[in-house]
């Protein structure tokens, strides 16, 4: 798949999209297809993921490197952050740590001028220390937020994942 020496466990998921694998170092490779489209996708991510990793945010998928494949595919590499989170494995101080990514999703839009854009439950993922980070910047935009994010200013925040926790979820 690409030229460095991490060995590629397993297809992770496929999807229309993209190829998402899993290793056994604990890193996501994740690849366009060959749509144009998706490539732009992928390559709007990597920049979002790069300018969270400059300013060191650690609530934030960790970006380990990009480029093309041998099969001229565009991929990113981040670290492993864990499964979705459930009621089952949400940490006790949930709470905490998403008003910690909400701070660090702000200082991202305010510095950098990065927007998720898709902020929700399926994007928040929990490791095996109980740390929550954000993943999945595909839908991200750079300079201001897509027009669903405009009429739908939530899911630039954690607010509908709290919703979720404590209305759905009953977790107080």
């Amino acid at each position: 798949m690409t030229s460095d020496d991490i060995q590629w466990e397993r297809s992770y998921h496929r999807q229309r999209r993209y190829d998402l694998y899993v290793s056994k170092c604990h890193r996501y490779y994740k690849k366009a297809t060959s749509l144009p489209k998706e490539v732009s996708l992928l390559e709007t991510e990597m920049t979002c993921l790069s300018f969270a990793k400059e300013l060191g945010l650690n609530k934030i998928q960790e970006l380990v490197s990009s480029g093309c494949s041998e099969d001229g595919g565009f991929y990113i590499i981040t670290k492993f952050c864990g499964l979705n989170i459930t009621r089952r494995k949400l940490p006790a101080d949930w709470s905490e740590q998403l008003d910690e990514m909400d701070r660090q999703v702000d200082r991202l839009r305010v510095e950098k001028q990065v927007y998720h854009n898709d902020i929700q439950v399926r994007n928040i993922f929990v490791d095996l220390t109980g740390a929550l980070t954000l993943i999945d910047f595909d839908l991200g935009s750079i300079g201001k937020p897509t027009g669903r994010a405009v009429r739908h200013p939530e899911l630039n925040s954690c607010m509908k994942v709290r919703d979720r926790i404590t209305n759905r979820w009953g977790v107080e």
